[in-house]
């Protein structure tokens, strides 16, 4: 069955809401504190912080039109239009307004000995709305003395039209001289161009430019096409000269000439010449050469043929005489064209710069009438009447609530972001310390078990890719009590204590699986009979790491009958088991397992030990351990957590599931020591005592 069948369902994307409330429920006290102290800060920032108060009123903007007949002339002070609201905002807003409301507002009367109170702090105070389809405002001032917040409000309705006023005002009357300037330097410029536009057109003596262009390009037009005729002309015309050319050798070649023939004269005496000779022949047919009416005859075609030469001639000379005429014609017509284009050329240019004037006068124009407006409202500006453009609807009145802190509302947020980063620092820290649970949880899902979890050992060796079978430290007696552990799952489960033979594979290289076969024989020797057998052929690493010639009789050649039993196996002290290494390593591995040989061996095995331990491949990279896991009860997987991802573990698992490889349980290796230590907390307990048990 192919194992390479996508998984059904992904393991990461389940969540066990349950076990997530379970482990929150779990983090309770620290959650707690965590929001506890949260709130209390917040307390203490709320305590610290003074209360604002706002004042506010509502100003109806009105137009100056209804007030005084002149300003309705000026766009910028009619009212009702959202520039101009826009625009009475900005002034408001205006840190030059702010400076002259913060000078008529008296220090001592509202004891403001805050070096903060500054203009910039008066102009940030300020705040406007305005109400969607109408022309009033909402003025708004923000601070800690109620009094003051009136005060200013006050003063920003009161001062409002009149600022505007002053502003406008000394700027009209040099705005106004200014304007006056620049209206004459510009009619000085129009002035300018119109005349040099006048001198082209005396200079050139053209009028028109346009139409004495389109003029031009007609008649180039015309003479082109000209060009064209008589050169086609001058084409055919040498074609029959060489016609010609040919008919004064053969003139037969006339009558088939459409051209030549085309001549009435040149047609009429070929067609002479056609009869003579027919005649010729009728009388050579009845008389010699010397008879007088062959003579006669011959003699006469001699006219014709002198005659036809002569027509041929003057035809010649007739074309040849029309030939130069064309080449005249040719030349006279180059020179016109040549003409027309400078003049063309000329005109296009002297075009494009009567249009660059006429631009230009075009642009001072609009520019005059611009500012000549501009000067207009300034002198309506300078005699309109100081009219109010504010009405009051609804005047500010004391404030007598703050309307900030929002005390609860701020003590209840920080509450609920302390509940949440609580929550986080939970979860963040659970996922980093216990990435583990998700690998379990994963193994569960697809029905397997987990028979136990190893730490990561951390021990420094020159072949990092031999196992690992000796060792010091805490963390060493923590791996061994894992195996222990293992062990003793091994003999606890009801469906794993019959079995004798442990087939211990990986999913894929360099998971741990030598270190995990070479300890747990170790622990089961402590107790059993045990044998351990190098099966992974294609890498073998238990020769090498027990010190062992590599080309030591071992599994293969017991399968191959080169060697006895007691040749192949012997007894590792340190392991207290006998070892069967993997002897020499074989082309084709697969022929071994598919051996009856290797399923008679293991029976015998059985008989003779208590447990058999089977190191073999990576079961996702070679087929060898699909092959003995016929043999078997079932394989017993060692997966790295720290390689496999929980999304990768479970597509590898749902590969074997669906070939129908039966897998006895999972161990998960190199977890981190943190979480072994809290799990195994035990300390090792000393060989000796394990025997004597």
């Amino acid at each position: 069955m192919s194992l390479n069948a996508q998984p059904t369902t992904q393991a990461e994307d389940e969540i066990d809401l349950g076990e997530l409330l379970a482990f929150l429920w779990s983090k309770k006290w620290f959650i707690l504190i965590i929001t506890s102290i949260a709130v209390v800060a917040a307390l203490l920032v709320v305590k610290r912080l003074p209360n604002i108060y706002q004042a506010k009123a509502s100003v109806m903007v009105q137009g100056q039109k209804s007030q005084n007949p002149l300003a309705g002339m000026i766009p910028e002070l009619t009212g009702g239009s959202n520039d101009q609201m826009d625009t009475i905002i900005k002034v408001i807003k205006s840190q030059q307004f702010a400076n002259e409301l913060f000078y008529l507002i008296d220090v001592t009367q509202f004891n403001l000995t805050d070096p903060n109170w500054t203009p910039t702090a008066l102009q940030n105070g300020i705040s406007v709305n305005t109400t969607k389809k109408s022309n009033i405002l909402e003025v708004k001032f923000e601070h800690a003395s109620p009094a003051l917040t009136k005060k200013v409000v006050d003063l920003v309705v009161d001062n409002l039209t009149g600022f505007q006023q002053r502003m406008l005002k000394p700027t009209s009357q040099e705005n106004s001289a200014w304007l006056n300037k620049k209206i004459d330097e510009i009619t000085r410029e129009i002035e300018t161009y119109e005349n040099q536009m006048a001198e082209m057109r005396e200079q050139h003596g053209i009028i028109d430019l346009a139409g004495y262009a389109k003029q031009l390009k007609t008649e180039l037009e015309q003479l082109i096409g000209e060009d064209r005729k008589l050169t086609k002309e001058k084409t055919k015309l040498n074609s029959l000269l060489e016609q010609i050319e040919l008919a004064k050798q053969t003139p037969s070649l006339i009558s088939g000439n459409h051209n030549l023939a085309a001549s009435a004269v040149l047609k009429k005496l070929v067609d002479t010449l056609a009869i003579q000779k027919a005649e010729l022949a009728q009388i050579q047919l009845r008389y010699l050469h010397k008879h007088p009416k062959h003579q006669s005859i011959i003699k006469r075609i001699q006219e014709t043929e002198s005659q036809l030469k002569v027509a041929v001639k003057n035809l010649e000379m007739r074309y040849i005489s029309r030939l130069e005429e064309i080449q005249d014609l040719i030349l006279e017509n180059s020179a016109s064209q040549r003409k027309v284009n400078r003049e063309l050329e000329e005109t296009i240019y002297l075009g494009a710069e009567q249009t660059k004037l006429q631009k230009l006068i075009e642009k001072d124009m609009q520019l005059l009438e611009s500012i000549a407006k501009k000067k207009t409202e300034m002198e309506l500006i300078q005699d309109m009447d100081h009219t109010k453009s504010i009405i009051i609807i609804d005047p500010a009145s004391l404030p007598e609530h703050p309307i900030k802190p929002k005390k609860k509302l701020i003590i209840v947020m920080a509450g609920m972001l302390g509940m949440i980063i609580a929550i986080a620092i939970s979860l963040v820290l659970r996922i980093f310390t216990d990435s583990h649970v998700r690998h379990r949880q994963t193994i569960i899902s697809n029905g397997y078990k987990v028979l136990g979890e190893l730490p990561k050992l951390r021990i420094s060796r020159k072949k990092k890719h031999l196992p690992i079978l000796t060792g010091a430290g805490n963390q060493f007696e923590i791996y061994k009590e894992s195996i222990h552990a293992i062990r003793t799952r091994f003999s606890l489960f009801p469906e794993l204590s019959h079995t004798k033979i442990l087939a211990i594979s990986s999913l894929m290289p360099n998971e741990g699986k030598s270190t995990t076969c070479l300890h747990l024989a170790k622990s089961f020797g402590e107790l059993e009979r045990v044998v351990i057998i190098d099966a992974d052929l294609r890498a073998p690493s238990i020769a090498e790491t027990l010190q062992q010639p590599l080309g030591r009789p071992g599994l293969t050649n017991l399968l191959a009958q080169t060697h006895s039993f007691k040749e192949c196996k012997f007894y590792d002290e340190r392991l207290g088991a006998d070892v069967i290494t993997c002897g020499r390593k074989p082309r084709n591995p697969l022929l071994f397992f598919s051996h009856k040989r290797f399923a008679k061996l293991l029976e015998v095995l059985q008989t003779k030990y208590d447990r058999i331990i089977l190191e073999c491949p990576p079961i996702l990279s070679v087929s060898d351990a699909l092959l003995i896991s016929k043999y078997v009860d079932g394989i017993n997987l060692v997966t790295d957590v720290t390689q496999n991802t929980p999304a990768k573990l479970n597509h590898d698992l749902q590969l074997l599931k669906h070939s129908g490889t039966k897998v006895n349980g999972v161990i998960l290796n190199r977890i981190k020591s943190e979480s072994s230590k809290r799990y195994y907390g035990v300390p090792s307990v000393p060989q000796g005592n394990l025997k004597r048990a």
